[in-house]
């Protein structure tokens, strides 16, 4: 898989999905989550008044953007990650919920997807370390056992192009780095 990282504006970036992420108990997002909710008609917060978005560790939920519907928005469809507690946030937590992302990314059959950095803006994490666990997370739950024959002619592609969205450039270098402590 490519990883790349990108400055731009979340909702000007091309893409099979575009992820961005929400911790349990927003009733309105913000950050780029924000943006993305903004730009979609408050579809996000709509999602989370109905009870169907939580914001729970784990939880993908998977929305279509059509951009015949939402013109200012560039992604296909946008996957809100939950990541749990804002008290609770940390290397491992973001590690897991990097994995259930792309494992749900392979599940649609998604090519090309653009991500935030986990837990690094509202969370408050260090951007070096939450981009780190970014990267990690998504090769683990990349790998996968490919020894039964029987399923390979079933199995969806992987992803092959993962792009790491930066608005602020001064976060853009850290976020650089600690892809480089894990890829060559």
């Amino acid at each position: 898989m490519e990883i790349t990282l990108l400055e731009n504006d979340v909702t000007k970036i091309e893409t099979d999905v575009l992820v961005v992420n929400l911790f349990e108990g927003v009733t309105s997002p913000a950050g780029a989550t924000g943006a993305v909710d903004k730009v979609i008609g408050a579809l996000i917060t709509a999602l989370i008044s109905d009870g169907e978005i939580s914001g729970s560790e784990g939880e993908v939920t998977l929305i279509h953007t059509p951009s015949s519907v939402y013109p200012d928005l560039k992604a296909s469809r946008v996957l809100v990650a939950g990541l749990g507690s804002n008290d609770h946030i940390d290397t491992n937590a973001i590690r897991r919920v990097s994995a259930t992302v792309i494992r749900k990314l392979r599940e649609v059959g998604v090519k090309k997807f653009a991500t935030i950095v986990h837990g690094a803006g509202i969370g408050g994490d260090d951007v070096s370390s939450s981009a780190q666990s970014l990267v990690e997370g998504t090769i683990l739950g990349a790998h996968r056992f490919l020894n039964d024959r029987t399923t390979a002619t079933k199995r969806k592609p992987d992803a092959e192009t993962q792009v790491h969205v930066e608005f602020d450039s001064s976060k853009l270098f850290a976020t650089g780095k600690a892809r480089q402590k894990v890829l060559p």
